[in-house]
C-alpha cells in the first residue's frame, strides 16, 4: 500500500492505494466532473455539487450495468 495525495475541487485528501496511477486517474475524472457539475448549477454549495454529481455517475453506471447484463444475456443465448 502506498499513501498517494489527490485533490478534488480543491480539498486534498491522503488515501492509501495498491494502484496509485488508477487513483490519480480516478481522482482527477472525478475532479474534472465535479468541477463541470458546479458550472452547470452554478452553486457554492458543496454538499449538493457532490450529490448531484455522484448521482449523474450512478446514473451513468446503471445504463452500463444494465446495457452489460444485456449484452451478457444474448451472448449466453447463442
Amino acid at each position: 500500500m502506498q499513501r498517494v495525495n489527490i485533490s478534488m475541487f480543491g480539498l486534498s485528501y491522503q488515501l492509501k492505494t495498491d494502484d496509485p496511477a488508477r487513483l490519480k486517474r480516478l481522482a482527477a475524472e472525478g475532479d474534472r466532473r465535479i468541477k463541470e457539475m458546479s458550472r452547470r448549477v452554478r452553486s457554492f454549495d458543496v454538499k449538493r455539487i457532490a450529490a448531484l454529481t455522484v448521482l449523474q455517475m450512478m446514473d451513468e453506471y446503471d445504463q452500463l450495468k444494465h446495457d452489460y447484463d444485456e449484452l451478457v444475456q444474448l451472448l449466453e443465448e447463442k
